[in-house]
């Protein structure tokens, strides 16, 4: 009879967290949001909700904000489950078109703040191609009607540097 292996070492260090890495075992995901946006969406990026596309048939379905009044659906979190075969849901940006992907809508994620930021700050989501592009957290309104305003929905956590990972508390089902 098998035995099961039994961990006897740990890391010192653990490795750091990544974007879309969920941050709470009692967060709400929905699992049924297709990409419905004609590029791919990577982790950890804001998505709207989008019930136009053939893809969308049951109203999950998400693409990256374009508009400043875009309804954001929440946050796409990361899994291991997709594959970057060339048959898979994955290329070198992050889910294809077409892929089904889960969206945070409340709990805690850790995700890329394009500008920094300090625990506090409020979160808004990038609705054009600037800076890191359609979809990216930032900390502040860069302003010209670049950025759809989530600062009700979001708080970051931790600070980062610029373009760095920090720790996001979200709550997109609550007005």
């Amino acid at each position: 009879m098998a035995t099961t292996p039994v961990q006897t070492t740990y890391l010192d260090n653990p490795p750091l967290p990544y974007a879309g890495l969920s941050g709470s075992c009692d967060d709400e995901a929905i699992s049924g949001f297709f990409n419905t946006d004609v590029v791919s969406i990577p982790f950890g990026f804001g998505v709207a909700r989008d019930n136009t596309s053939p893809y969308d048939l049951l109203g999950n379905g998400a693409k990256l904000p374009t508009a400043t009044t875009d309804k954001i659906a929440g946050i796409v979190r990361h899994s291991h489950a997709f594959s970057n075969s060339p048959n898979g849901d994955l290329d070198a940006t992050g889910l294809k078109v077409g892929a089904m992907m889960d969206v945070l809508r409340v709990g805690r994620i850790w995700g890329i703040c394009e500008d920094g930021c300090v625990p506090g700050d409020r979160l808004f989501i990038r609705c054009t191609a600037a800076g890191t592009g359609k979809g990216s957290l930032r900390s502040t309104d860069p302003g010209g009607s670049t950025v759809v305003d989530c600062t009700t929905k979001a708080e970051w956590q931790t600070k980062a540097a610029a373009l760095g990972v920090a720790m996001l508390d979200v709550d997109f089902v609550n007005k």
